[in-house]
This record gives C-alpha cells, structure tokens and sequence, in this order.
C-alpha cells in the first residue's frame, strides 16, 4: 500500500472524516415489485351442440289406418297350448286348438261335457272367443269357465259364468275381474237345439302375460309414488288441518298430513320394489324354461306356475 506523504514541520495533521456513529452500511437491494394478485382463468368456452332437427315424414300419410295391435290366442297349439283332460265321450277335442273352420270337437249332448286346455304361457285371462261354424249339430248355451295356474288339481277359480247365443259364428266373452291362469277349464253345461251330438269348432284365449302384467303394474306404482312425492311438498289444504282463532294453520296438523303423506309414499316404495323383484324372478322363470327339455309337459309349467305364485301372491 502507499504511504501516507510525511508531515511537514508546522502542518496540522488532519484525518479523514469517520461516518457517525449511528450509520449503518446501507446495502443497495433490488427493488421487487408488489405481487400482483392472479387473474381468475375463465374457463374455456363450450362449444354448444346444435339442437336434434325434426324432419317430417314424407313417406307418412295421415289418412293411413294405424297398425292394428297383433292379438295373441294363448289357447293356439301353434303358440304351444294343448289339451291336458277332456270329458270321457268327447271326440276331436284337440280340433279346439286349431284356426280350422271344417274341424271341430264333438260330444254326446246328454252326457258330461267339458275340456281342460294348458295355455301356451301363464295370462292375465281377460277374454274368451266361443266359435260355432257345424250346421247340423246343436250349439253351446250355458257353460262355466275355472282357471288355475297348476294342473291337476282339484281347486279351481270360478272366472266366470256366460251364455251363448244360437248363432254359427264367433262369440266374445268378456271377463269383469282378470285373473292369471296357466290352465282353464270350460263346462258345457246346456245346449241350444234338438240334436244329439253337441259341437264346439274353436276356442280363443285373449290376456296379459306375467311380464306385461308386472310391467304394468310397475308403471302404476311410479305414478303413485310420484304424485305422493308431489304431494308431500305441497302446502296442507285449508279444510285438512283446523285453523287456531289467530287464522293460522296449527303446525302439528301440517305434521300429521306431512307424515300421513310419507307413510303412503313408503308403501307405495314398497309395492314398486316387491313388483321389481317379481319382474326379475319371471325373467329368470322364462329363461329357465326355455333351456328346459320338456318345457310344454304340464309338470314342468306347474312348477314354473307356483313360482310365479309364490313371488307375486296372486
């Protein structure tokens, strides 16, 4: 290092000013700028889809009858039905099975008359067609219908009592109270004419089978639930609770409506699962007959009858 120059003689010597005793060493620092709060993303815009078009259809003409509804004769042997007992003098009894209006079943009309028929599936039995073509022989008059979902047996459900009119035609009988069936079994029990032979050419069987029935019944269980849910949020009417002297609705009224209300939602839930359950076991139920060997013998659709039974309770 350099040396300090030497002092003169008679020179005051003089030492640099020293910085104050307070002062600190400053050091420079960057300067930072404030953060500056984050601009919220704007989430990208989504693409709208544009709306189904609806074209009309040109191949439609509206004067065209609707499409009739395909009817189904569960008493057809073509469909799987088969006659299963049938009275001792009868003869041509499984003619009653087939759309053939030269062939017929035949019987004394003295004696004891009637037929046991196996339906091709289990029913909701809501109609039968009585069909009389044969000129020379006496017609059917008087005659009861049973119907039971296994066979044999020695029970039967009383579907209904009719009377046919003389005629050589097709005759519709309507029954008021459905119910399901697998097997049915019709009494001729008085004729119309002097002959002594009784013919009968056809029987139809019209219904529901178990799956329409269930699916039916499912709707109608929903419907109830939703408008028992509706009617849980809706305000208690004015002549279903008492009105307090102030003119206000007692609040243990509204509860007990609110809670009446409940009640009937969880046992419509209930019927709706019950009826779900049931729709699942004749899924199976149809599936399981289906792989079966000797599906249209009567032992096995009694089986799958008392199945449905014990599921549905009909």
């Amino acid at each position: 290092a350099d040396a300090a120059p030497a002092a003169t003689p008679g020179e005051e010597v003089t030492s640099p000013p020293l910085p104050p005793p307070d002062a600190e060493a400053t050091v420079d620092e960057p300067q930072t700028e404030e953060a500056q709060p984050e601009a919220e993303e704007t989430p990208p815009s989504v693409e709208e889809k544009p709306a189904p078009i609806m074209v009309q259809d040109v191949d439609d003409e509206d004067d065209a009858p609707a499409a009739p509804k395909k009817v189904i004769n569960y008493a057809s042997k073509d469909a799987g039905a088969l006659v299963v007992e049938k009275s001792g003098t009868s003869k041509g009894f499984d003619n009653l099975l087939v759309d053939n209006k030269d062939k017929y079943g035949i019987t004394d009309c003295g004696e004891k008359k009637y037929v046991v028929i196996g339906l091709s599936e289990d029913i909701r039995m809501t109609e039968l067609i009585l069909c009389q073509y044969e000129k020379y022989s006496s017609g059917v008059r008087d005659f009861d219908v049973l119907g039971s979902q296994t066979f044999p047996t020695k029970e039967w459900l009383h579907l209904g009592a009719f009377e046919a009119t003389y005629a050589k035609r097709e005759q519709l009988f309507v029954f008021p109270d459905p119910k399901y069936v697998r097997y049915i079994k019709v009494r001729f029990n008085t004729h119309h004419g002097d002959e002594a032979s009784c013919t009968v050419s056809q029987l139809k069987v019209h219904g529901i089978t178990v799956m329409e029935g269930m699916q039916d019944d499912l709707q109608r269980h929903q419907k109830e639930l939703e408008e028992q849910m509706e009617s849980i949020g809706e305000e208690v009417l004015p002549d279903e609770v008492e009105v307090s002297e102030e003119g206000d609705a007692k609040p243990a009224d509204r509860k007990e409506a609110a809670e009446a209300a409940a009640a009937k939602a969880a046992e419509a839930v209930a019927e709706l699962e019950a009826a779900e359950a049931a729709l699942a076991v004749e899924e199976v139920r149809n599936r399981t007959r289906a792989n079966a060997t000797n599906a249209t013998t009567p032992k096995n659709a009694s089986v799958g009858s008392r199945m449905v039974d014990a599921v549905t309770g009909l």
